[in-house]
Order: C-alpha cells, then structure tokens, then sequence
C-alpha cells in the first residue's frame, strides 16, 4: 500500500502538531497501564501500529505460515510463523521506537518479567535488534532494523533474515492484475492484497473444517477458491475534483483456470448519487445493497467469534434481531442507493479506513434517527450524545478514544446518515453536507439538524 496522495500522510503543521500529541498521549497511557488490558488494550496498540503504519508506503509479506487444532479441538496451535513488514522511510528510524516499545512492554504493573533484546546483522551489513521473553515461542519473537529507505518489522525467528534475502520469487497475482486493467478506467494502483487460499488451506488444514476461518471464507464464497486478491486505484477526474478510488476483488475457483471479478466500486460519479462529491484527496462511491450488507456484517460478526462463544453469541444475536430487527430494518429502508466515502476531514492520525461515509437518505424516509437510536439502545451505556447531536462508541474504559461518530440528518435537502472515525470528524463532515450546494431539481425542505 502506498497512501502517499491521501491528506493524513502529508498533513498541515496544526494537524501534525496534534497528531504527535496524541499520540504522545496514548503510548503513555498504555505504558502506564491506564488502558487496563484485553481487548481494549489490544485495540489501542493497533491503533498505535496503525497510526506508523498508515501514513507511508509499506508492503507486508507472510513469509512462513503453518498451524494445527489443539487437543480441544477449538483454537490455533502456530507451529511456524515469519512476517515481514517494511515501511517505506528515508530515515528517522528511531521515531518509531518509541511506539514499539508501547506495544512490546507491558503496562506498568503488570508484573510480567522483562523480556530480552540481542543484536545481530542482515545481509547487506544492516544492524538489527530482536526481543522476545521467557516463554515466548519462536514464532512470537519480534525483531525490527534500519535499512537504506525503510524500515523493517519481522515477527518470528529468522523473518528478517529470510526477508532480506529474498529475491523476486514467484508472482502468481499476474492474472488477476491483467483482469483488472483490462476491466477499469485507467489509473495509478497504490493497494494490492493477496491472499493464496489453497497455501494457507494446506499450512492449516483443519481451519477450513471448522471454526473462524471456515466460517468466514465460507460466507464469503471463497472456502473452495484456490485464491484471492483485492486491488485499488486511483481514477483521475477533470476540473480539479478528486481522484475517485476504484475497488475491485477477484479469486480463482480451486478448478478454475482464470481469475473472477467483482467491482466493489464506481470508477465514475453517478448522476443519482444524492449528494455532491465531497472534498478530500479521495472519493469512494460504493453502490449498496444495503439489506445484503446488513445481513453479511452481522453473519461476519458471528463468525469470527471463537467455537466456543459461537452459541452464546448466536443467541444474544437472534434476541436482539427479536427486539429490534424491525427498527434497524426501518433505517435500513430510509438508505440510499450508495454510499460515498471521503477523507475530509484529513484523518488525525493516518489509519488505514479513517474516513467519512456520507449515506443520503430516500426522499420518503421517515423516523431514521429514533430507528437507528432504537437499534443500538442495547449498548446505550457504551454510547455518548454530544450537545450537538453526534453519537459516539466509547473504545476503552476511560473514554480515551471514542470511536466511531455518527449522526443522522433527517430534514433538509441534505437529509443523509453520516459516520466519521471520530465524532469531531462526523460532525465537520456534516457541516461541510448542511453546507454544500443544492442539486438543481431538488425540492426545497426545512434546513437540516441532527435529531435525537
């Protein structure tokens, strides 16, 4: 991924002066263990990694992989892992040390044993450093080093070492490239993922008999597909407008001689989009069916949970479809067609996916907001309403980050749903909508305001 062009990676010098205090701010607290642990802490340390990661150009590569089903029959056993992550990064290496250590230590506290650092050399003469503790396996040992023009993350034994001598290798992504540019309006790719299903089918067998991996690659329909890729790229628009993002994802059936595709996104602006084409360095537009989506998000979600959680989960599921399916059905009917994706306001720190969807509502659409509030009212404790109508999800247990925000604007030539990563966020984006200008042909209504 290369997100040079997107605002967060070259932002202005308030925004920059904010970021770095904010991120000053978190990697203290989760050193000094105000975070807690679990999944809040996991959360806050991605989000750290997330924030280095996602404002320079990276590749990402799983060099070695294999597991196997513990006894219980539930779960992974890792037997072999290498990965390597290289960021693109003329320099200034040690500006990221600081957040490795955030994510490696524990929190103050904890009372876990210090682990131990060793130096050695990759090929080329680069000086590397690795850090493991007492009990880790090889696979858990982390290492990182500078280079010339990046720097390089390895998790397991050996994966710098192995990364540093790679050579070119095999590159069995050319067929799906080839369809895409074949498919698409011309333009720069900055974003590929590909995921070999059949290698990781033969490294972890028993993961696509069961559990998470079968359960996810099956609802998607890749569980028999020999493999799987997703690409974007920026198609220029005249006038000044920003690029729109195309999307697209292909796989190859596990008998199939050619690779498939389908186009998750436009790579033109629709006439019956709703709305104008927002500011930004990007603009996304995704046609949506959205009681599809629905449905696939809340299978996802069951999916992903562990064997033994699955029942439990599927139950408070089907109760809370009892009590309130009807109410999300009802703002899932007020949608419209397409969903519009921007990242203005620039990100304050450069996640990957940090952004603005725009969703304008039916022209018919009515009770949006009480239907979505209805909808969520079983994690009403979870949840805070600013003054100025915009909801939020509070992350950790001491309302350090509050993510994500949203808000529905129900009256108004401008009646959309609106969801930001921040509630700052959300609220600026809907300024900018109350804001912009009216489609020729629309019908006046009363100015738009955020409903409770």
């Amino acid at each position: 991924m290369d997100p040079s062009r997107f605002s967060a990676a070259a932002p202005s010098p308030e925004v920059r002066a904010q970021r770095e205090a904010m991120l000053a701010m978190v990697r203290s607290a989760v050193t000094g263990g105000a975070v807690g642990e679990g999944r809040a802490l996991g959360a806050v340390r991605g989000l750290l990694a997330a924030s280095e990661v996602g404002a320079r150009a990276h590749t990402l590569s799983v060099l070695e992989f294999s597991a196997s089903r513990p006894p219980v029959g539930a779960g992974m056993d890792v037997e072999r892992l290498q990965m390597a992550l290289s960021i693109r990064a003329e320099g200034g290496h040690e500006r990221f040390l600081p957040t490795i250590r955030s994510i490696l230590l524990p929190p103050a506290g904890a009372g876990a044993p210090p682990g131990r650092q060793r130096a050695f050399d990759l090929p080329g003469g680069a000086r590397a450093v690795a850090y493991t503790e007492d009990g880790w396996e090889p696979w858990r040992e982390v290492s990182w080093a500078s280079t010339p023009g990046a720097f390089v993350v390895g998790l397991g034994r050996g994966a710098l070492e192995r990364a540093s001598g790679a050579g070119a290798g095999e590159r069995p992504w050319g067929a799906h490239r080839a369809l895409v540019d074949g498919a698409r309006a011309h333009g720069e790719v900055f974003f590929e993922a590909y995921l070999g299903v059949a290698r990781l089918r033969s490294a972890f067998p028993e993961a696509f008999d069961s559990g998470r991996v079968h359960r996810t690659l099956d609802r998607l329909g890749l569980l028999e597909a020999r493999d799987f890729m997703l690409h974007a790229r920026f198609v220029e628009r005249p006038g000044g407008a920003p690029p729109l993002i195309a999307i697209d994802a292909t796989w190859t059936a596990r008998g199939g001689a050619e690779p498939q595709r389908l186009e998750l996104t436009l790579d033109h602006w629709p006439q019956d989009a709703g709305m104008p084409s927002p500011p930004g360095s990007y603009v996304i537009v995704a046609p949506m069916d959205w009681p599809a989506f629905a449905a696939l998000g809340l299978d996802l979600w069951l999916g992903a949970n562990v064997d033994v959680d699955i029942e439990a989960k599927r139950a408070a599921l089907e109760a809370w479809r009892a009590q309130h399916g009807a109410e999300l059905d009802r703002f899932i009917a007020s949608l419209g067609g397409h969903a519009v994706i921007s990242d203005y306001p620039t990100p304050l720190l450069p996640i990957p996916g940090a952004a603005t969807v725009f969703v304008p509502l039916r022209e018919d659409a009515k009770g949006a907001p009480g239907a979505l509030d209805g909808a969520l009212s079983p994690f009403r404790g979870a949840i805070q309403r600013d003054r100025a109508g915009v909801s939020s999800y509070g992350v950790d247990p001491v309302g350090l980050m509050k993510m994500p925000g949203w808000l529905v604007m129900e009256d108004g030539p401008r009646a959309a749903f609106v969801a930001a990563w921040t509630p700052g966020a959300a609220a600026e984006g809907a300024a900018w909508l109350r804001g912009a200008p009216v489609r020729p042909g629309t019908s006046p209504k009363s100015s738009p305001s955020p409903r409770r």
